[in-house]
């Protein structure tokens, strides 16, 4: 499945405009609290809802038109995103209606030549509520089509950072909830469990890499609940005691970070891994297994994490870091090049760069 190498934004959130930018297997951005990242993040989550046809019911869940357009109506009339998979594409224009929301007034998926409009395969010109893209695996008609979208259903956006008391991956979840691991790991014990039952080697690495950082951690218990079987919780063992242990009893830190070690080692992960601050509570061994994990995973998904973590930062080559920051207001996008680099990174690490503001990452006047 092609990766997302391009991608052109006009007008969502903080994003006045960011035109053509390139992206890679692995992409990690780094910027202080408002700078955007998150809301290029973001994003992704709107195509989903788009793709899914849940967008008038998102749009409303998030407060209308007014928290998705750059400055507001008033500043700005429409949202603009062109997104690019190799040689297929997939672009669509949003605008308020008179009640507040956002309705598509143009949707297309392509191949490459845009301008001649070859192959174009779907395109609405009178505001449409939901998305009116379709494909089917029958007509040959609808092929570029079919690897846009196919492209567009594989993005995934995860965000492990809720671990209450009443957080899902705390709680009993559904035994057969194991197709795949939700965006924020609610069924991490049923998914685990298949993993163990269809594939134990990998099951046995997710195990051993959490013990890299958590040296305490034995194994897991995954066995439904004795009162509901249908159900299953997350227990674990500690080495050397034979009695299980619950979710809660394990730190924030561990409990995201073994989420995290499930999802990137996963055997067969979606074509499009985002990530929002990974790092939260992580020990800084943690940090160094999540970048390998990171690596590792892009030689399947392509991986896109946002971070403030100059630690984790370390970890990557300047190629790998995109740098946000803002600019009369906006955002802006701009990947780290070696070469500039050179000579301070061979006394300091990209992490120290940023701190030293060598690389201007961190808070600053507008």
């Amino acid at each position: 499945m092609p990766a997302l190498d391009q991608i052109t934004i006009q007008g969502f959130k903080s994003i006045r405009e960011i035109d053509s930018f390139g992206l890679q297997e692995l992409n990690v951005f780094i910027g202080a609290n408002g700078a955007g990242k998150s809301n290029f993040i973001s994003l992704f989550r709107l195509v989903n809802e788009i793709v899914g046809r849940r967008l008038q019911n998102y749009v409303l869940k998030q407060g209308g038109a007014e928290t998705f357009l750059f400055g507001g109506a008033k500043v700005t009339k429409r949202i603009y995103v062109d997104l690019r998979f190799g040689a297929y594409g997939y672009r669509f224009l949003l605008e308020p209606d008179v009640r507040g929301g956002l309705v598509l007034t143009e949707e297309f998926s392509s191949s490459s030549n845009w301008s001649a409009n070859v192959h174009m395969s779907t395109g609405s010109l009178a505001p449409q509520k939901e998305s009116t893209v379709a494909f089917s695996d029958e007509d040959p008609v609808l092929e570029v089509e079919r690897h846009a979208l196919h492209s567009l259903q594989g993005f995934r956006l995860y965000h492990f950072h809720d671990t209450s008391e009443t957080a899902g991956i705390k709680l009993p979840g559904q035994l057969n909830d194991n197709r795949s691991l939700r965006p924020d790991a609610s069924n991490l014990a049923a998914f685990l469990r298949m993993l163990k039952q269809t594939n134990a080697s990998r099951y046995a690495r997710i195990r051993d890499t959490i013990q890299l950082a958590a040296p305490f951690f034995d194994d897991f218990i995954l066995e439904p609940m004795a009162e509901n079987p249908n159900s299953i919780r997350l227990e674990w063992r500690q080495k050397g005691l034979d009695y299980p242990f619950l979710a809660h009893q394990l730190s924030d830190g561990t409990l995201r970070f073994i989420a995290l070690v499930a999802l990137l080692l996963q055997p067969a992960p979606p074509s499009i891994t985002i990530l929002d601050e990974p790092e939260l509570g992580l020990h800084p061994v943690a940090i160094e297994v999540l970048a390998s994990l990171f690596h590792e995973a892009a030689q399947q998904t392509q991986v896109l994490a946002s971070t403030q973590s100059p630690a984790l930062i370390s970890q990557f080559e300047p190629e790998e870091v995109v740098v946000v920051d803002r600019a009369g207001g906006a955002s802006r996008f701009s990947r780290l090049r070696k070469a500039p680099l050179r000579q301070w990174l061979e006394d300091y690490s990209l992490g120290e760069l940023v701190q030293k503001n060598v690389i201007e990452a961190g808070p600053r006047y507008e």
